[in-house]
């Protein structure tokens, strides 16, 4: 009994601090508030709430609940937000490759070798390990890189490590190219012997 008198008191200072009128009688139905020693009364309005003290009870209630949700996005997205920027910070200290388009000089494969070999060390997710070498690229890089990303089918989902890299290697690297260099590698000539010869002489 006590235990139930107790309950029904800190439900009614609750109602009374956060400003909501009773809803009646709070003693359960075939209950009788127990007798002998009793503890200091609470007096309970017997009136049923208005329809217009309902709707602004729901409404505070709403204003509560949007407030606190609100709070929480706020937090989730600060959070995210920070990592981001964290992992942003860690990946460019490392000095990856950069890479520009149009120069001659530059290696495609490099960079694409490099800026992953960055990547895994971090342990980043595919689609993180795409969004990052993002920043490495510039110029006319950069440009073809966002025509591409905008030109892509709603329905192709996120863009991840691999769908990046075969499409930075199909534009800056085409397959032809690659051939053609691997054919020139196979038939280079290390004084009188092809790489494949040497290599095999140098392993055996």
């Amino acid at each position: 009994m006590t235990i139930r008198r107790q309950t029904t008191r800190r439900v009614e200072e609750e109602i009374v601090t956060t400003g909501v009128p009773p809803l009646g009688n709070q003693v359960p139905p075939n209950e009788q508030a127990p007798r002998g020693r009793q503890g200091p009364q609470v007096c309970i309005e017997k009136r049923a709430m208005s329809k217009v003290e309902i709707r602004m009870t729901i409404q505070k209630l709403t204003h509560v609940l949007a407030d606190q949700v609100t709070r929480d996005g706020k937090v989730q997205v600060n959070t995210n937000a920070r990592i981001t920027a964290s992992r942003i910070r860690d990946f460019t200290r490392m000095n990856p490759f950069t890479f520009f388009g149009p120069k001659v000089e530059e290696d495609a494969q490099g960079f694409i070798d490099g800026v992953f070999k960055v990547l895994d060390a971090m342990g980043v997710s595919p689609q993180e390990k795409a969004k990052l070498s993002t920043y490495q690229l510039n110029d006319i890089a950069q440009v073809l890189y966002e025509q591409w990303k905008e030109e892509r089918p709603i329905r192709a989902g996120p863009i991840d490590w691999g769908s990046f890299k075969m499409t930075f290697l199909d534009r800056f690297f085409p397959l032809k190219l690659r051939e053609r260099k691997m054919k020139y590698f196979i038939n280079l000539r290390h004084g009188g012997m092809t790489v494949k010869e040497y290599s095999l002489k140098f392993t055996q």
